[in-house]
């Protein structure tokens, strides 16, 4: 996963790339250093036009840069729309079951 977030802190916003996103969190690699245990403001488009945003904590930090963010809330139909995504997204890469037919 590759998408653009924008996050916004206490020392200002920054566009940072998402590697990972789940229902409860996401891992991005921030053009500056996130404090750890801070709050954050996100925001970021899925693929069929929805936005999503809302505000997490940052809950760790590494040496390559990176850093996890733990979703508290979701603005409007945030939670509703990145479930929608990531369903569909489940879907595109799970197998086709073929079922079998009874004569």
């Amino acid at each position: 996963m590759n998408l653009p977030v924008l996050l916004k802190d206490a020392e200002g916003e920054q566009r940072a790339r998402m590697a990972n996103l789940s229902e409860s969190g996401m891992a991005v690699r921030p053009t500056k250093e996130l404090k750890h245990s801070s709050m954050i403001d996100f925001e970021f488009e899925v693929s069929f036009g929805a936005n999503v945003s809302g505000r997490g904590q940052v809950a760790w930090t590494s040496k390559e840069g990176m850093a996890g963010i733990l979703i508290h809330t979701f603005h409007g139909k945030g939670r509703e729309q990145l479930e929608a995504w990531l369903t569909s997204r489940e879907q595109l890469s799970s197998p086709t079951v073929v079922a079998e037919s009874s004569s």
